[in-house]
C-alpha cells in the first residue's frame, strides 16, 4: 500500500511544478509580447513601416542619435522620389521575367509537386497579409505580388 503521507507530498510536489511551469510560461510570453509591441525595438517597427522605407529601418540596428536618425530620414526621403520612379519602371519587367520562370517550371513539376507549390504560396500570402502586404520585409513594396519571389 502506499503511505497517504507520502502520496500528498508527492501530489504537492507535482502542483508545485505544474504552478512553476505555468509562471515560466507566462513570463516568456509576456517578454514576447513586450518586445513584439516595443515600438523601440528594430524588428517591432519592421512590420508597421511604409512601403519602400526599409532602408531607414536597417540603420536603425545601429543605435543612431535622434539627429542622425533625423539626418537618415531627410536623405531618405530626398532620394526617394528618384528610387520609386527606378522601382517603377523596372517592377513590371521583373515581374514579367519571374512569371515566365514560374510557367517554364510549372511545365516540369508533377500534379502532386503543383499542389503543394500552391498550398505553399497560399502560406507565404497570409504570412504577407498578416505583415501588411505581400513580402513584407524581402525587399519588395506594393505592387509586387507573391508571383516575384519565385
Amino acid at each position: 500500500m502506499t503511505n497517504p503521507t507520502s502520496s500528498r507530498w508527492t501530489n504537492r510536489g507535482l502542483a508545485l511544478a505544474l504552478l512553476l511551469f505555468i509562471f515560466a510560461a507566462g513570463l516568456g510570453a509576456g517578454w514576447g509580447l513586450s518586445r513584439w509591441t516595443d515600438s523601440s525595438h528594430p524588428r517591432a517597427r519592421e512590420g508597421r513601416r511604409q512601403p519602400r522605407s526599409r532602408g531607414i529601418h536597417f540603420y536603425a540596428r545601429l543605435n543612431l542619435t535622434p539627429e542622425q536618425d533625423r539626418a537618415v530620414r531627410e536623405i531618405h526621403e530626398r532620394h526617394r522620389p528618384r528610387l520609386d520612379a527606378v522601382l517603377d519602371e523596372t517592377t513590371p519587367k521583373v515581374r514579367a521575367i519571374h512569371e515566365e520562370i514560374e510557367q517554364e517550371i510549372r511545365s516540369l513539376l508533377t500534379p502532386g509537386q503543383l499542389e503543394r507549390l500552391e498550398r505553399m504560396k497560399a502560406r507565404r500570402e497570409g504570412r504577407g497579409a498578416r505583415r501588411g502586404g505581400p513580402g513584407k520585409g524581402r525587399g519588395r513594396g506594393p505592387g509586387r505580388g507573391p508571383g516575384v519571389g519565385i
